[in-house]
């Protein structure tokens, strides 16, 4: 027995299986209900699919949706009598291609002329109640065995061609595949290495055309060092011992250029086992490698980027910390200085006097330090600032401030020019913190001989605050870093003694942010340098928590 012949009738086991699992349809069409129950009592223990009715239009529904192996039609009925049903459901039954074997079932007396009208209508039998629920059994049995013998017939029949085209398809799939991949090169060396055929991807991955490579030994795709220690060979050994050969290695394009390719070598053969060469299969991974450098890369530079991370989250809680920590013993220092200018008081000790207030103005720059420091960790490690707004106005808390400022520098001129209706929504303390820096800045750096400005406007829905003096422009490098922490300008490395951290204007752009404003600075050498705030009159910014 041939292979498809085999393969052909596990089909058709296959298909009398399945076939036989599937109970036969039968249409039972009496308008009693009685009656249909009779007939179920009867036919129900027989694993039929019994499908009722109760009028000849329903019955001829029912065929319009499938085959029935018997229908069981009752010959009086209202409207549509059953010679009359039996005709038209023979009609569509043709039309549409299906078989319908009709039974008479009666229970009143018909004559020869009536049986022959019934048989004439498509009926194939004519039983007359009352009946044997046997004979009834083993008429309907011959036509549900029909059924399945058509059924299965047909399965085997539509499974057969089923098999007939896939195997074609695939034949015809499989010479498409070959000749038309682009990403593998594929193609057959003879028993001694030559390359017998070439197909559309080893051109496009070698470079080579048929007519050039067809008839060459393929080392030639191996680098020269490589082929000159017997390794093509070695690999052709390997696959007629072993049946293939597989590894990755540099191989040669055409041009000489280098690819890292996938190499699989296959020993083929006669059903005798004779070799009659080999199938190659080259794949290029070239790309996979140079990604694989890249993620290697990546990855680096991504543990590189959470080790900084690491590190910089480690420094600022240390900041914080050590900001906490270094409150209590400068509350101590604070008391003591105080008592020791009280007793410098006492004892009219000038020296004691001086030597006292440099304690406090030492104590009230190290605090400040510590608020700077706690404000930036407060900025990098919960998302911003915490404000506290409230309904104010902006004029008298910048005139405090000019007043403080005055007072320390009675030599300097500040002019302040700020109308008495502005107000808005605002965190009082911090507004504070951010304009003193501001005009202690400009007092400090600019001009002693010239005027310090303090241009408060109303703008409607914001409010803006420039502060401007005059003298030497903010160098380039240090505007582009002048609101980072920490930061140190030339201008500061020329005073004998700092004032700070260098995170003023770090911590004064940071409040402003946290109100939904902005700030920004222009100096030049013929204008000066001006520090512009804007700020909303309610707050567009939820406060950080």
């Amino acid at each position: 027995m041939t292979q498809p012949l085999e393969a052909s009738l596990r089909h058709v086991q296959t298909v009398t299986l399945r076939s036989c699992m599937r109970a036969p349809p039968i249409l039972l069409v009496d308008d009693r209900r009685a009656n249909l129950d009779a007939l179920e009592a009867v036919l129900g223990t027989q694993g039929y699919e019994l499908v009722t009715t109760t009028s000849g239009g329903e019955a001829i529904e029912q065929l319009e949706k499938r085959e029935f192996a018997v229908i069981l039609l009752d010959f009086q009925m209202p409207t549509m009598d059953g010679i009359e049903t039996a005709r038209n459901m023979t009609e569509r039954a043709a039309q549409l291609g299906r078989r319908a074997p009709i039974i008479f079932v009666t229970a009143i007396d018909i004559d020869r002329a009536r049986r022959l009208e019934a048989y004439g209508a498509g009926a194939v039998d004519v039983m007359q109640k009352p009946f044997e629920a046997e004979v009834l059994r083993a008429k309907v049995a011959v036509f549900a065995d029909l059924y399945r013998s058509s059924q299965l017939a047909n399965e085997a029949t539509r499974e057969l061609e089923r098999e007939r085209q896939g195997a074609k398809e695939e034949a015809r799939r499989f010479q498409l595949l070959v000749e038309s991949v682009k990403d593998y090169a594929i193609f057959i060396l003879d028993p001694g290495g030559n390359v017998a055929t070439w197909n559309q991807g080893a051109e496009r991955i070698k470079g080579y055309t048929a007519s050039e490579i067809i008839g060459k030994h393929f080392s030639t795709f191996y680098p020269p060092e490589v082929a000159a220690t017997g390794k093509c060979d070695e690999e052709l050994e390997i696959a007629t011992r072993e049946g293939r050969f597989e590894e990755e290695g540099w191989r040669l394009r055409k041009d000489g250029s280098r690819i890292w390719a996938n190499v699989t070598i296959t020993a083929l053969r006669e059903p005798t086992g004779t070799l009659v060469g080999f199938a190659k299969v080259t794949r290029d991974l070239t790309e996979r490698v140079k990604n694989e450098a890249t993620l290697q890369q990546l990855a680096a530079e991504k543990a590189a980027h959470a080790e900084k991370v690491r590190v910089q989250e480690f420094q600022e809680r240390f900041i914080a910390i050590l900001g906490h920590d270094l409150r209590n013993p400068l509350s101590a220092i604070d008391m003591g200085t105080g008592l020791l200018r009280q007793r410098a008081g006492v004892l009219n000790d000038e020296r004691l006097l001086r030597l006292a207030d440099r304690m406090k103005a030492s104590a009230r720059r190290m605090s400040r330090m510590i608020e700077q420091i706690l404000d930036l960790t407060r900025s990098r490690l919960a998302g911003g600032l915490a404000i506290t707004p409230e309904s104010m106005s902006l004029c008298p808390t910048v005139a405090a401030i000019v007043d403080e400022i005055r007072a320390a520098h009675p030599g300097r001129t500040i002019d302040l020019r700020c109308p008495p209706t502005v107000a808005g929504t605002w965190d009082r303390d911090r507004l504070e913190q951010v304009f003193s820096n501001l005009v202690g800045n400009a007092v400090h750096y600019g001009d002693p001989q010239l005027p310090v400005t303090i241009d408060v406007r109303d703008e409607g829905t914001e409010v803006s605050v420039a502060v401007h003096n005059e003298g030497p422009p903010i160098p380039e490098a240090v505007r582009e870093e002048l609101f980072s922490p920490f930061r140190r300008g030339e201008r500061d490395s020329k005073k004998k003694e700092t004032e700070g951290l260098g995170l003023g204007l770090y911590i004064s752009r940071e409040v402003i942010v946290a109100h939904g404003g902005d700030i920004d600075v222009r100096s030049t050498s013929t204008h000066g340098t001006t520090f512009r705030v804007r700020l909303p009159r309610t707050l567009t910014a939820s406060p950080s928590e």
